[in-house]
């Protein structure tokens, strides 16, 4: 038996530790795990009776963690399903069964995957098998409800602060060996995230209440294939809610096997209970690996963490395995694209967005009626920009669900521009909005400097007619002040995690909506000290309305630089050099598989255009003149495929190959020369001339009836 360590990056450059086990020779399956040395006895064995395994480290647990500030941070929901995208893609295509194996917590981020994993992967997937999943908490460790809410509070505010809660290592198993081992193993160390913290309790919740429903093509030949093992003597994951997932489930073929008096680590049982769970879980997978024909992919294996975490983070284990099936049959696979994340509202984007416009409808509501109430024409212009943003986030959430709806024969690139008509809609919504402010401010100061020219501009309706009562009675009442500061709290925070979502789906609409609300913190704060100035200085009301004119500047400036960005989206400007590098690497990288001296293949040229959060990538490749349709097919798919697994954000890849003779790469030659004034052939002419005639003709007959 061979064992290989090694690491795997992610798009965003962080590595991940891996560990490999398989037969020396030739073996009837394989898995992938993130947790490596928590399982040490049970990858063996599994690996004994010919099924490969593939392990890697999570984020922020085992040896992926290089520093003391990464422990436990392994990201919300969203980067963990990423993350396990990731190892998955770096196996996959492969001409074996794929299996995705999941323990404890790593269970319920297995049923998650299952059931909002990108369909191209989980195509692959052959089967789950889940090790008492983390559906819920046994009572004896459930936190309270009220814990439960400061935890997903806290998870918002404080996203990265470390929290250290000591699992109960007697819990783990009924092994006092094991348990010690546990105790005392250094990569154990307790800590975790509120963000990991507020991810958990939300998959959980979503688990154990129904709201997360698996289908039933969820995997390989469009058949969802379940197996569950628990022990109902678990102390950490509860028993029953397995149990009450698995009697939900949906899909036809599914099994649940009862450990009756065993603890958390059914691999880690005294025996000879873990040996049935080993064999069972052998068993099941070599079952169904040769139910199908032969080209499917690995079976994977990854895990929260092979290590211990604390008590509101189980110990978790997802495991892949690959079987080697036998040669010579083709398989189908079932496309079911139904993924529109307008209407997911657990998607993290989703969800930051009707925050956004529920915090937009209440400020928008309380600084008018404030300003209105305090005569405070700052607040006023912050309550018409809150206007504006309840507008935007409606445009928002259109634009990001249109967005990701797969490509179709009318749309072939997507509906990546639809998010960007929306970045732009929502740029000139705060056009719009800050000349509208400005302008109020303008007549407020021309009402209080020149009354009697106001008047007369009144008076001939150059100006609306405006009830004042003097300069003594024009500044805003001091109490608006808590009004500025209120908006100032929420909207900083709106702005730091709706930025932290745009950043991860490198969504430019979702930045736009990030940045409204980063304005809308600066222009609460000038309101704040103006609104104060007003009140603390002697004859300074004059502050308030000024303090709607720089609002308004704020507003304009930052609305122009939106509005030129998605213009240039629209205009199909080409992707950054940051871009081209990264696509360029995966490709090279693709390529040192099969280049050689003899036939080389070299990455001559990389281009592309963004489409919402969408990249639209096109490679020209150069080799050998003497090549077929069918070598150049094999390498295509091979670029494609390296680049999409590497490269977040890629949806399309079209590659070119050209002579690695010719001289200068170059796209341009794709064009047809010429323009609007080119001369037209003869023969154009008289078929144009032709069909002019026509129309007469039956323009005349047409006239004479």
């Amino acid at each position: 038996m061979s064992v290989e360590e090694g690491k795997i990056a992610l798009p965003d450059g962080k590595q991940l530790y891996t560990k490999t086990f398989r037969l020396k020779h030739d073996s009837s399956s394989s898995t992938a795990s993130q947790i490596v040395n928590a399982y040490s006895d049970f990858f063996p064995e599994l690996a004994s009776k010919g099924i490969e395994i593939y392990t890697f480290d999570q984020r922020g647990w085992g040896r992926s963690v290089t520093k003391p500030s990464e422990r436990g941070d392994t990201g919300p929901t969203a980067q963990v399903l990423d993350d396990i995208t990731s190892f998955l893609k770096s196996v996959i295509p492969s001409p074996v069964p794929l299996f995705l194996m999941g323990h404890s917590m790593g269970g319920g981020e297995t049923l998650c995957y299952a059931a909002q994993g990108p369909e191209e992967v989980r195509k692959h997937i052959r089967g789950y098998l889940l090790e008492s999943p983390f559906v819920d908490f046994d009572p004896k460790s459930k936190p309270s409800s009220v814990t439960v809410f400061f935890g997903r509070v806290a998870g918002k505010l404080m996203a990265k602060r470390q929290m250290t809660n000591k699992l109960d290592p007697s819990l783990i198993s009924r092994n006092a060996d094991v348990c010690k081992q546990f105790d005392e193993d250094p990569l154990c160390h307790d800590t975790g995230t509120l963000e990991g913290l507020s991810g958990m309790l939300d998959r959980t919740n979503a688990l154990s209440s129904g709201k997360i429903v698996i289908p039933d093509n969820a995997g390989e030949g469009g058949v969802t294939r379940i197996w569950i093992g628990h022990g109902d003597k678990d102390g950490i994951t509860s028993y029953p809610a397995s149990k009450r997932l698995f009697d939900a489930l949906q899909v036809k073929d599914k099994e649940f096997q009862t450990y009756a008096g065993c603890y958390h680590r059914l691999h880690d049982e005294p025996s000879p209970d873990k040996e049935k769970f080993r064999d069972d879980v052998a068993n099941w997978i070599l079952a169904r690996s040769d139910a199908l024909p032969a080209h499917t992919a690995p079976l994977l294996n990854w895990s929260a963490t092979i290590h211990r975490k604390q008590h509101l983070f189980p110990t978790t284990m997802t495991c892949g395995t690959q079987t080697r099936g036998h040669a010579g049959h083709l398989h189908h696979h079932h496309h079911d694209n139904t993924f529109l994340l307008s209407k997911n509202q657990n998607d993290a984007g989703v969800r930051i967005t009707r925050i956004g416009l529920y915090v937009n409808l209440g400020m928008a509501i309380s600084k008018g009626f404030g300003g209105y109430v305090f005569n405070s024409q700052a607040l006023i212009a912050d309550a018409i920009h809150s206007l504006t943003d309840l507008v935007s986030d409606i445009m928002t959430l259109a634009t990001v669900g249109w967005s990701l709806k797969p490509p179709t024969d009318r749309f072939p690139s997507g509906y990546g521009k639809v998010e960007s008509l929306g970045s732009l809609g929502v740029s000139g919504i705060l056009l719009g909005g800050g000349f509208l402010m400005g302008w109020t401010a303008l007549i407020a100061l021309a009402q209080q400097f020149f009354p009697d020219a106001a008047k007369i501009a009144e008076h001939w309706g150059l100006l609306p007619h405006h009830h004042h009562h003097g300069v003594e009675n024009m500044g805003p009442n001091i109490n608006a002040i808590w009004l500025a500061a209120g908006s100032i709290v929420i909207k900083e925070w709106l702005y730091r995690a709706t930025l932290k979502v745009a950043i991860e789906r490198k969504s430019t609409v979702l930045a736009s909506n990030a940045y409204h609300h980063r304005v809308d913190s600066l222009t609460a704060f000038v309101a704040l000290l103006l609104i104060g100035g007003s009140n603390v200085l002697n004859n300074a009301q004059w502050l308030d309305p000024v303090g709607g004119l720089v609002i308004s500047l704020m507003v304009v400036q930052a609305g122009w630089g939106n509005t030129k960005q998605a213009l240039l989206e629209l205009a199909d400007v080409g992707v950054d050099k940051e871009m081209k590098d990264n696509v360029r690497k995966a490709a090279t990288k693709a390529l040192e598989e099969i280049t050689t001296l003899a036939e080389p293949v070299n990455v001559r040229a990389i281009q592309g255009v963004k489409a919402g959060q969408n990249y639209l990538m096109d490679v020209e490749l150069g080799v050998q003149g003497t090549w077929t349709i069918d070598q150049t097919r094999h390498v295509e798919d091979l670029v494609r495929e390296r680049i999409g697994a590497n490269v977040r954000g890629v949806k399309k890849v079209r590659v070119r190959f050209v002579k690695n003779s010719t001289d200068v790469p170059d796209f341009l030659d794709e064009f047809i020369p010429g323009g609007p004034t080119a001369t037209s052939t003869s023969a154009s002419e008289a078929e144009h001339s032709h069909d002019h005639k026509n129309e007469d003709t039956n323009g005349s007959a047409r006239r004479r009836k």
